[in-house]
């Protein structure tokens, strides 16, 4: 199943009473009553064997500086998809972060000659760290639906 639509499924079993909207560059809004919040989700599968930053295994995900430049004050949250091999299945699991939060978050981050932030997400039991240029705590976004909650709640329009 395509990210955006099992980030619906995860929305939908988490947050009651939504609606959505596609939109092809931003990617997904979320409606509910007359509040909308916008989602960018970004999609990767875990490498189990990968090693950096002495930890084993990771996703990796890319965002381009450029991108995110652009997009930051319209993106209300970046979803980061990670399918996770586990017995005889895959568990995923969503980090997902305020943009607000990730601009802070991606000041310590090397772009390098391409511009591009690279994160790669180690999931160690309920914790999260992003290992790629420094390693950063991201465990309370892990499967945290309850920050899109609040910011459909808060949002006048």
């Amino acid at each position: 199943m395509e990210g955006k639509a099992l980030t619906k499924q995860a929305i939908l079993d988490n947050i009651r009473g939504v609606q959505f909207h596609s939109y092809k560059r931003l990617g997904l809004n979320v409606l509910k009553g007359n509040n909308e919040v916008s989602l960018q989700v970004r999609e990767s599968r875990y490498y189990p064997d990968r090693v950096s930053k002495d930890k084993v295994g990771h996703g990796w995900n890319d965002i381009s500086e450029s991108d995110f430049l652009r997009d930051k004050d319209v993106v209300d949250f970046y979803v980061f998809l990670t399918h996770v091999p586990s017995r005889n299945c895959e568990e995923n699991q969503f980090v997902v972060v305020p943009s607000g939060d990730l601009e802070q978050l991606i000041k310590c981050k090397d772009t390098g000659q391409n511009s591009i932030y690279r994160f790669y997400f180690h999931f160690e039991g309920d914790k999260v760290f992003e290992i790629r240029d420094a390693v950063i705590d991201y465990s309370k976004y892990l499967n945290n639906w309850s920050l899109i909650v609040h910011a459909l709640s808060d949002k006048t329009t």
